[in-house]
């Protein structure tokens, strides 16, 4: 299986080099990294016992900063690795933990690729952030007896059929006999798990660590030095389009124009979920009659009412203290949704659409609470982001709600250090 897996990477990698040189000579996304991806990751230090996170890009690289952070602060002895799939995941991880953890981007998936990774990083221990399930590294960790644990575990109902058409690919996920343990967010997921072929005593159900990781207050100075930038005025009310995808952003622009006219002092910020596409974002915002002003541009302050493009990494949490309320996009015109509790945690209410599959229980138990709304089109759009500006009463209320709902479920991070710490109860693999 190993040799037939290298065999059919390398061919689609072959086929395909055309492509990624085509696009590795205009966007950072696919140039970096690629010494990283052969093999030639840095050298582990130390002789204690070594930890490999897997967070694929920023959002799983936000998630796993509390689980990175309590490994440091509560067992200084260990080694932390962590692998990212894109240069944003990766600048995000150096932001946070730089000189303190090994950074790398995550191999390829050919055998003789991982066992060099292997040798440097020498782990004990291998954690995957919600997924990233890749068939060679899953194999050779059985066989050098290396725990596999995933934590935040979640799966669609279409990867549980895709896991019982294609098990084969996935059989040492499947062995009750290696030492792996998959911490999954809800009895949902830990069912479809079991049915997926996972052995059922080596599932938990510990929660997201998402609700560990998101702040509930942002410094005024980081607030106010955003508001600065943004040319933000005390009398301009903000909200916030969030990690939009295409489409979105067109119908958060026709919202804000109807907005306009109740009121004239109201502002828009997009997010796009991924910055390259910010060009793109730009030419829509101008397509629809607005000017703009990207902050990347900064120090240069805009003009008027222009929309506010947040094309940058890191700032959205910071940007969300100044807003109203904020729509949290994928959800509209895509399927599977984004961090809802990040707006929540700062009692800011959330807007989101009906297609959230990756944050359903997030979405669902804001909603119980009262803490946030779900709309179906622009008209929807526009009648929640009017109400909040309308009934500042109802916009507290509900986000005190918000903040409560994320603060009473905290809890994973410590969950799944002591899944790792039963791990690495035998002593190291290597």
């Amino acid at each position: 299986m190993p040799l037939f897996l290298d065999l059919v990477y390398l061919t689609g990698l072959a086929l395909l080099s055309p492509l990624i040189l085509v696009r590795a000579a205009f966007s950072e996304r696919w140039r970096a990294g690629w010494g990283h991806r052969l093999g030639g990751v840095p050298v582990s230090a130390g002789e204690g016992p070594g930890v490999w996170i897997h967070a694929a890009s920023v959002g799983e690289v936000n998630t796993a900063r509390s689980l990175v952070e309590k490994i440091l602060r509560e067992r200084p002895g260990w080694r932390v690795g962590l692998s990212t799939n894109t240069n944003t995941g990766q600048k995000v991880a150096q932001d946070l933990f730089g000189g303190r953890v090994t950074l790398f981007y995550f191999p390829l998936d050919v055998s003789f690729v991982l066992r060099r990774v292997l040798r440097r990083i020498r782990p004990d221990v291998i954690v995957l952030i919600e997924g990233e399930l890749w068939p060679n590294l899953l194999r050779m960790a059985r066989r050098r007896n290396l725990p596999v644990v995933l934590v935040n575990g979640r799966m669609r109902e279409k990867i549980c059929r895709r896991h019982r058409l294609a098990g084969f690919l996935y059989a040492p996920l499947h062995d009750p006999k290696t030492r792996n343990v998959y911490c999954v967010q809800t009895e949902t997921y830990a069912d479809r798990f079991r049915r997926a072929g996972f052995p059922p005593e080596k599932i938990r159900v510990t929660g997201t660590m998402k609700y560990d990781v998101v702040s509930t207050e942002v410094e005024v100075s980081k607030r106010e030095a955003l508001r600065d930038v943004l040319g933000l005025r005390p009398d301009e009310p903000l909200w916030i389009g969030a990690c939009t995808w295409p489409g979105e952003e067109t119908i958060c622009l026709e919202a804000h124009r109807r907005l306009l006219e109740e009121r004239p002092s109201l502002r828009l910020l997009l997010a796009p979920r991924h910055v390259e596409r910010a060009a793109a974002v730009r030419q829509e915002i101008e397509r629809m009659g607005f000017s703009c002003f990207r902050r990347s541009e900064a120090p240069g302050k805009p003009q008027g009412d222009a929309i506010l493009l947040l094309d940058t990494v890191g700032e959205l949490g910071t940007a969300y203290a100044l807003a109203e309320c904020a729509f949290v996009g994928r959800s509209l015109t895509a399927r599977g949704g984004h961090n809802v509790m990040e707006p929540a945690a700062l009692g800011v209410p959330p807007v989101f659409g009906p297609f959230t599959e990756n944050f359903a229980e997030e979405t669902r138990g804001l909603l119980e609470a009262d803490a946030a709304v779900l709309v179906q089109d622009v008209k929807g759009l526009y009648n929640a982001v009017s109400g909040f500006l309308r009934d500042e009463a109802l916009r507290r209320c509900m986000g005190d709600a918000g903040r409560r709902a994320v603060l009473a479920r905290r809890g994973a991070t410590q969950k799944h250090l002591n899944a790792l710490a039963e791990c690495l109860e035998d002593g190291p693999a290597h």
